[in-house]
């Protein structure tokens, strides 16, 4: 059996799971392209320890690293699915509450997929359990994560000079994953070129242990025709 493959009711390495990660309860997220195949392969792969995935909006770059996320997890490959995102201030200012209830509106598409992929079982109830945590990347200086499954979104929201901070916090049997959108449409608080995720797509690329993987052609977008109408109209103004 290949190492990091989720077989499906089967329990791999004879752990106790939390109830409401219940083995064989997960859905089966599909796979539409060659692209995507190549990144889900990556993302179920332990050998790749670090996965990167920079596209448009609406390519799947998030949904399938929770999905694998979630289905290592069940299959008792990692002990903890931990989601880190960059914060940037709202204009209301500083939010009220824990850290938890700070994240909650960068993490609401995270947890969305979450439920979606998990049968109904919230993000929170997973952090709840202890099976889950969030974090903001700027609080992740002086802790490591060990058999952790990370998911790091919006990497290029992140400036280049973290970098050497955030890919070291991986302990033993770890795997961050790195997402997130280099082309000018997401240009915020960091010049895409001068951002983490941009900076490592042309690091790590070819690395035994790694695996870049690009989304920026019309095939790649997915879902509502619409919004793939929308992203093709901005292409060549924002790409």
């Amino acid at each position: 059996m290949k190492a990091g493959y989720y077989v499906k009711g089967v329990s791999l390495l004879g752990k106790t799971y939390a109830p409401e990660l219940k083995k064989g309860s997960k859905k089966c997220l599909g796979v539409p392209t060659v692209k995507l195949r190549n990144y889900h392969n990556d993302l179920r792969n332990m050998n790749k320890r670090l996965v990167f995935a920079s596209g448009l909006p609406s390519t799947g770059k998030t949904k399938q690293a929770v999905d694998a996320g979630i289905s290592e997890l069940i299959g008792g490959y990692y002990d903890k699915l931990v989601i880190v995102r960059p914060v940037i201030l709202p204009v209301a200012g500083m939010l009220p509450g824990t850290l938890e209830e700070k994240m909650a509106p960068y993490t609401k598409q995270t947890a969305n997929y979450c439920a979606e992929l998990n049968g109904g079982v919230t993000l929170e109830s997973l952090v709840a359990s202890g099976r889950a945590e969030i974090w903001s990347s700027d609080l992740l200086q002086g802790n490591r994560f060990s058999r952790a499954f990370i998911i790091l979104d919006e990497a290029q929201n992140i400036p280049k000079s973290e970098t050497f901070k955030i890919l070291t916090r991986l302990g033993e049997g770890s795997k961050l994953v790195c997402i997130g959108d280099v082309s000018r449409g997401q240009e915020g608080r960091v010049k895409v070129q001068n951002s983490l995720l941009y900076y490592c797509v042309n690091k790590f690329k070819g690395k035994e242990y790694s695996g870049v993987h690009e989304f920026y052609d019309e095939d790649d977008i997915l879902g509502d025709e619409f919004t793939k109408e929308i992203i093709i109209a901005l292409i060549p103004d924002f790409l």
